[in-house]
C-alpha cells in the first residue's frame, strides 16, 4: 500500500487481510452449515462433496468480487472481465468434472451429477448469493469503520492525488516547450 510500499506493516495486514480473511471464512464455511439448508441427494447435508462445492462456490465469489470491487481504485473493463471469466471457469470446470467423473463413489462420495443437481436447487442459489453478500457487506463496513477510525486511506488517496497534480503540471510544462521548440502556433 502506497508508494514502495512504505504504508505496508505487520499489523495492517493482520487488520487488512487476515482479520477479513478469518471473517469471510467463518461466514463461508459455518454459515451453509449452520443454516442447515438440506442440498444433499437424501434431503441432508452429510456429504462431503457437496458441502465443498457450496463453500468453495461460495469463498470463490467472495473472492472474486472483493478483489475486483473493493480492493481496486480503478474498475476497468479488465475489473469485469476478470470477474466473468473467474466465475465462468469455476463454474465450467466443476460442469465439466460432474460429466467426466466416474459414477461408482470409490472413494466415499458421489461426484457423477452432483453439480448438476445442486444448479437446479433454489437454496443454493440462495447461500451463494446471500452469505456472500453478508461476507462483502461486513467488508465493507470494516473498511469504512477502519478508514474513519485510522485515516490511512485517506493518506495514500492524497499522495497519489498530489502526485498526478505534479505530473500534469510537468507534461504541461514539456508540451508547451514541445510546442514552442517546434515553431508550432499556439492556439
Amino acid at each position: 500500500m502506497g508508494p514502495a510500499n512504505h504504508l505496508f506493516t505487520v499489523p495492517e495486514f493482520l487488520r487488512r487481510v487476515v482479520v477479513i480473511g478469518i471473517v469471510h471464512a467463518i461466514i463461508a464455511a459455518y454459515f451453509p452449515f449452520a443454516g442447515g439448508l438440506l442440498l444433499g441427494h437424501d434431503g441432508t447435508t452429510n456429504d462431503q462433496y457437496i458441502n465443498s462445492l457450496v463453500v468453495f462456490s461460495i469463498m470463490v465469489l467472495i473472492v472474486t468480487l472483493k478483489i475486483a470491487y473493493i480492493d481496486v481504485r480503478r474498475w476497468v473493463v479488465f475489473s469485469h472481465a476478470s470477474v466473468v471469466l473467474s466465475l465462468a471457469l469455476w463454474f465450467g470446470w466443476n460442469g465439466v468434472l460432474g460429466h467426466v467423473y466416474p459414477s461408482a463413489p470409490s472413494d466415499g462420495y458421489f461426484v457423477l451429477g452432483v453439480f448438476d443437481m445442486l444448479m437446479r436447487r433454489a437454496t443454493f442459489w440462495f447461500q451463494w448469493i446471500i452469505f456472500a453478500a453478508v461476507a462483502l457487506c461486513l467488508n465493507v463496513l470494516f473498511v469504512v469503520v477502519y478508514s474513519v477510525r485510522d485515516p490511512i486511506e485517506q493518506r495514500i488517496l492524497s499522495w497519489v492525488a498530489r502526485e498526478r497534480r505534479q505530473e500534469h503540471v510537468c507534461n504541461q510544462a514539456k508540451r508547451k516547450q514541445w510546442i514552442q521548440d517546434h515553431n508550432i502556433p499556439f492556439f
